[in-house]
C-alpha cells in the first residue's frame, strides 16, 4: 500500500469536505414568529389599545429574542369577501411554521357589541385553539381577550417596568407546546376601558414585571399568576364605578363578581439547555493543518442542528488559540458565569495538537482544569455533564467519503437530553497516539459524529422526538461503536502494525516525521487508537 501525497489530493478533497459539511449541518434560519391577529381596527379606543399593546409586545419579544415576525390581520370592521371564520381557517391552513418556530394568535372583540355577536363573527374559539394546537412549530400561543367595554375613561397606565432579555427569551425561547390565556374564568365577565381589555393590559405589564429567577427559568405559571393579580386590581379598582344596569345584568345570569384569567390549554413543557465550552487550537500553520477548525465545525454543526429543530436550547462559547484566550482563568471564567438548571446538559469539547513537547506541561495543566471545572459544584447542578478530550498528531489525509444522513433527532434526544451523570471521553486510550488531518479533523471527533449519524440510518424526521418505535441509544454503545470506527480508520492508515512507518510518513509534515517516526519505534507505544471513556452517564 502506497501513501497518498495529501498535496495532489487537494482540489478533490476540499470539494468533497464542503459535501460532507452541507451533510452534516442542517440549514440555519433565524427563529420566525407567525402572528395571527383577529380583532377590530375602528376608532373605539377599548379595541385599538388591545391591539396596540399586543403589536407592541410582539416586537419586543422579536427584538428581545431575535426573532422574525411574520405578521397577518383580520379586521372585523373592513368588508371582505371572506368572513372572519373563512379568514382565519385560511390562515390556519396555510401557515407552515418550522419546526422551531412560534405561532402567535391575538383575538379581541366586544362581548357587548352587536356587530361582533358570536352570530356576526362565528368564529368558535374551542375548534381553532384545538386545530392551533396541532400545528408544527416549537410554540403555539392562543391569547383571546373577550370583554365587555365600560365607559368610564381611565388613567392611561404607563409600564413601570424594562422588559427582561432573559425573561423573554425564557418563555418564548425555552419552551415549546401550546398554551391558550383567556381573559376571565367560567361564569364571569371581561372588562374594558379606553385604555384595551383589563386582561391584555395586565398580561402584557406582567411579561414586562416578571422578576429573573436567578439559576433558574421564568414559567408561563408565574407570568399567569402576575396576570391574574393584576387583573383583579384593576376590577377592584373599577367594578364600584359599575352602572346600575350592568350590575343587574350580572345578578340576573349570575355572573360572579370577579375577573379571574386563566389557562384553558397548557401543554408545555421547558426545553432543556446544552451549555458548550470550545476549547480549540485552531492555528493554521505546519503544527495544526486546521484539524482544531475542523472539530470545531463538525460539533458545532451536530449542536446546531438540534437547535434549529427545537430539540432543546444551546449556547455556545469559543475559546480559541488564535484569539489567544485558551487559558485555564477564561474556563474558569465560563464555568463560573453560566447557571444551568437541573435538567440541562454542561458540555466543554477539547481539540489540541500533542506533538509538541514544549506545550505539554500548559497542556496537561489546562486538562486537569478542564476535570475540574465539569465536576465544579456549579456545574453539576446540571443534570448531565460531558468532557470530550480529542488530542492528536497531525496524520495523513485521506479521502473518506462523506455521508448525508438525515438528522439523527432521536439519537441526539437519547444522548444528550435522556442521560445523567458524568461523560468523560477521550481519544485514545494509554501508550496510544491519536490523529487528525486537515480534511478531516480529529479521526476521533469525526467517528463519534459519523456514528451518532450513521448508527440510526433513515431517521427521516419522526413527528415525535423521540421516536418511541426505535431502540434508546446510550453512550456506552455509541462509544463502542466509535472505538470501532477509529482503530479501522487507523489500521487502514498504517497497516500491519508500523511496519513500513516511514513510507508512511510521507504525507506528514517534513519536520514532524523524525519525531513521530521516534516516538512510533519505542516500544512502549501501541500502535493502534482505542477512544476510552473514563466515565459514562447513566440512562435516566
Amino acid at each position: 500500500m502506497k501513501a497518498i501525497r495529501w498535496q495532489n489530493l487537494l482540489p478533490l478533497v476540499t470539494i468533497l469536505l464542503l459535501g460532507f459539511t452541507v451533510a452534516l449541518t442542517p440549514c440555519a434560519s433565524a427563529q420566525t414568529i407567525r402572528v395571527l391577529l383577529v380583532g377590530n381596527d375602528s376608532d373605539v379606543p377599548n379595541y385599538t389599545k388591545s391591539m396596540n399593546m399586543v403589536v407592541g409586545l410582539l416586537k419586543t419579544i422579536a427584538e428581545k429574542t431575535g426573532s422574525e415576525l411574520d405578521s397577518t390581520r383580520v379586521d372585523f370592521a373592513l368588508p371582505s369577501i371572506t368572513s372572519v371564520p373563512e379568514q382565519t381557517t385560511e390562515w390556519l391552513e396555510n401557515v407552515s411554521p418550522a419546526r422551531n418556530d412560534v405561532v402567535f394568535v391575538y383575538y379581541s372583540r366586544a362581548e357587548d357589541d352587536e356587530t361582533m355577536s358570536d352570530e356576526n363573527v362565528g368564529l368558535d374559539i374551542a375548534e381553532f385553539a384545538e386545530k392551533l394546537g396541532k400545528k408544527s412549530g416549537r410554540l403555539k400561543i392562543l391569547i383571546t381577550d373577550t370583554h365587555l367595554q365600560l365607559v368610564d375613561n381611565v388613567d392611561e397606565i404607563t409600564p413601570t417596568h424594562e422588559a427582561s432579555e432573559s425573561v423573554f427569551h425564557n418563555l418564548f425561547i425555552e419552551h415549546k407546546g401550546f398554551i391558550h390565556l383567556s381573559s376571565n374564568s367560567e361564569d364571569e365577565y371581561a372588562f374594558s376601558d379606553t385604555n384595551g381589555g383589563w386582561f391584555t393590559q395586565a398580561l402584557v405589564e406582567a411579561l414586562h414585571a416578571v422578576p429573573e429567577n436567578e439559576g433558574s427559568a421564568v414559567s408561563w405559571g408565574e407570568v399567569l399568576e402576575k396576570t391574574v393579580e393584576r387583573t383583579k386590581n384593576l376590577y377592584e379598582k373599577h367594578s364600584p364605578n359599575f352602572s346600575d344596569e350592568l350590575k343587574g345584568d350580572m345578578n340576573e345570569h349570575n355572573i360572579k363578581l370577579s375577573q379571574t384569567p386563566m389557562v384553558r390549554g397548557d401543554s408545555l413543557i421547558m426545553i432543556p439547555t446544552v451549555h458548550v465550552l470550545f476549547i480549540i487550537e485552531d492555528v493554521d500553520d505546519a503544527g495544526d493543518k486546521s484539524v482544531g477548525k475542523m472539530n470545531h465545525r463538525r460539533i458545532q454543526g451536530l449542536l446546531r442542528g438540534a437547535k434549529n429543530l427545537g430539540i432543546c436550547n444551546v449556547e455556545m462559547t469559543s475559546l480559541v488559540s488564535s484569539q489567544d484566550n485558551l487559558k485555564p482563568a477564561e474556563v474558569k471564567a465560563w464555568t463560573e458565569a453560566i447557571q444551568p438548571r437541573e435538567n440541562d446538559t454542561v458540555f466543554i469539547y477539547y481539540s489540541a495538537n500533542d506533538s509538541n513537547p514544549d506545550e505539554a506541561n500548559s497542556q496537561s495543566e489546562l486538562l486537569k482544569n478542564l476535570e475540574t471545572a465539569i465536576k465544579s459544584d456549579s456545574v453539576k447542578k446540571s443534570r448531565l455533564q460531558i468532557l470530550i478530550v480529542d488530542t492528536y498528531r497531525v496524520g495523513p489525509g485521506l479521502i473518506i467519503p462523506r455521508f448525508g444522513l438525515p438528522y439523527p433527532q432521536t439519537v441526539f434526544h437519547n444522548l444528550f437530553l435522556e442521560h445523567k451523570g458524568l461523560l468523560h471521553l477521550v481519544s485514545r486510550s494509554e501508550d496510544e497516539l491519536a490523529f487528525g488531518d486537515a480534511y478531516d479533523g480529529g479521526w476521533f471527533t469525526r467517528n463519534l459524529v459519523e456514528a451518532i449519524y450513521e448508527i440510526r440510518p433513515r431517521e427521516d424526521f419522526p413527528k415525535q422526538v423521540p421516536d418511541p418505535d426505535r431502540d434508546f441509544l446510550g453512550w456506552k454503545e455509541l462509544v463502542e461503536n466509535t472505538s470501532k470506527r477509529t482503530q479501522d480508520r487507523f489500521e487502514s492508515s498504517y497497516p500491519e502494525g508500523f511496519e513500513d512507518a516511514a513510507n508512511y510518513l510521507e504525507t506528514f509534515p517534513e519536520e514532524d516525521r523524525e519525531k513521530l517516526l521516534e516516538v512510533l519505534e519505542n516500544e512502549n507505544i501501541v500502535k493502534r487508537q482505542t477512544p476510552k471513556a473514563h466515565k459514562l452517564p447513566k440512562k435516566m
